[in-house]
């Protein structure tokens, strides 16, 4: 039985229905081929019976390890054989241009064991497939682990900041660092309406359920796809699954989008629909611990300082002064329980690396008086100097200095427990290049 494989790989599989795979048909390639042009790649889309099942993203490296970046078949066709037909096909194509390993990027190894693959149990960023070996080889530790699928790429609008190039950038600058392979990778759960409700009414709650349906924006900032609503459940239940597996894995960033500090609890708005950071930090603290959030986006949160202003959870934030939303003076502090758990720090446009960071040090003191169990970031990264849409004026090195500072502080009173949310940043090489920063200031060059 004949399977061709478009553009380039054509072999021959047996006991697999009839599979063709047509690049102009790929579903997914808009979202990947506007991102990978510095790559050399293939994009494969799996057809059977009539009808696109799947695809597939391979990227070839000069270090002799392709990478399968992308595979999945639709839900309504697995279990007929076609994504181990699929990667049967790879496999043989590889070893016939000389390839003996090919790196799996995954966090769904269960996948691997339903085609036949078998590994040890073990949290992973991907698996290295000896290909004439059945049976990988595991990357068993990581020092930090990256909450991300791929479908925060599929939520799209490109002619808004908030686009899927923020996070694929950083995919594709950790790959060109060499530290991504060094990572564990595990994908994002969808929260459920009754997580959410805990943080959000009801009424925001179906707004942005509905908005997805009928593809009517909120507000100026807003836009809404189909996918919206199922994309930003995806960001918030990345959030809270980081808070259910740090005991484990310690160091998580969460690369999730949409972002969520902007979002109170009746509206979506500053591109987020749903506070990631409120519902982690409330998530946790009815679990009993004490958490110590620090937001440098430079917009201030005001939706996390609302969710959380009656609260006796820690809230520093350091942003730029008369900016959008314009909240966050000095004067706000919390309110009953929460009074004097809100800490703002307003600063001046233009501020730089060894202004701002001698600022930013006292979180040191506000670590020694709150002595928190476990630091939470909302990490957005448009203070760089290189955004448009803000006055401060950060390099990369800022956020490794900060990142080395949380670092320290999560080692010394939280046991090392330290979880990174994606909020803000959007000039696509400096969110990059900044991301990377932050972990490397967090596990070491």
């Amino acid at each position: 039985m004949i399977v061709e494989l478009i553009p380039i790989l054509t072999a021959r599989v047996e006991d697999y229905p009839f599979t063709e795979i047509r690049l102009d048909e790929f579903p997914w390639k808009p979202y990947y081929e506007k991102i990978k042009k510095k790559y050399n790649k293939e994009y494969l889309a799996i057809k059977a019976e009539g009808k696109i099942v799947g695809g597939m993203l391979i990227i070839y490296h000069e270090d002799d390890l392709p990478e399968l970046l992308f595979f999945e078949i639709d839900k309504f066709y697995r279990g007929k054989g076609y994504g181990k037909g699929a990667l049967d096909l790879l496999i043989d194509h590889l070893k016939e241009r000389g390839y003996k390993k090919l790196f799996v990027q995954t966090g769904r190894p269960q996948i691997y064991e339903r085609l036949g693959y078998k590994f040890e149990k073990v949290a992973q960023r991907g698996l290295i497939m000896d290909l004439y070996d059945p049976y990988p080889t595991i990357i068993k530790k990581a020092p930090l682990t990256l909450i991300y699928t791929e479908k925060f790429l599929i939520y799209d609008n490109p002619y808004n900041p908030e686009k899927a190039e923020r996070i694929a950038y950083t995919i594709n600058y950790l790959r060109i660092k060499g530290i991504l392979h060094k990572l564990n990778l595990i994908p994002p759960r969808p929260a459920t309406e009754e997580e959410l409700l805990k943080v959000h009414s009801r009424e925001l709650v179906e707004k942005v359920k509905k908005a997805s349906e009928t593809l009517t924006p909120l507000g100026r900032n807003n836009f809404v796809t189909k996918e919206t609503y199922d994309i930003a459940k995806l960001a918030f239940g990345g959030a809270l699954l980081a808070g259910e597996i740090v005991e484990e894995h310690k160091k998580i960033f969460v690369l999730a989008r949409p972002p969520g500090h902007h979002a109170t609890r009746n509206e979506a708005k500053g591109f987020c629909f749903f506070n990631n950071m409120a519902g982690l930090a409330l998530s946790l603290f009815e679990k009993g611990y004490r958490p110590m959030i620090i937001d440098w986006d430079a917009h201030h949160g005001d939706g996390t300082q609302e969710i959380l202003y009656d609260k006796p959870i820690m809230y520093v934030s350091f942003h730029q002064r008369n900016l959008y939303p314009n909240t966050g003076s000095e004067e706000e502090t919390g309110v009953g329980p929460g009074k004097g758990y809100t800490r703002n720090f307003p600063l001046p446009p233009l501020i730089e690396d060894d202004e701002y960071l001698e600022k930013f040090k006292i979180v040191y003191d506000i670590a020694e008086e709150y002595k928190p169990d476990i630091i939470l970031v909302s990490a957005g990264q448009d203070a760089h100097r290189d955004e448009k849409m803000t006055g401060l004026m950060l390099s990369e090195n800022a956020y490794y200095q900060m990142a080395k500072i949380i670092n320290e502080i999560s080692e010394k009173f939280a046991s090392g427990r330290l979880i990174l949310l994606l909020e803000g940043g959007y000039n696509l090489e400096s969110v990059a290049k900044c991301n990377y920063e932050i972990i490397r200031g967090i596990v070491g060059d």
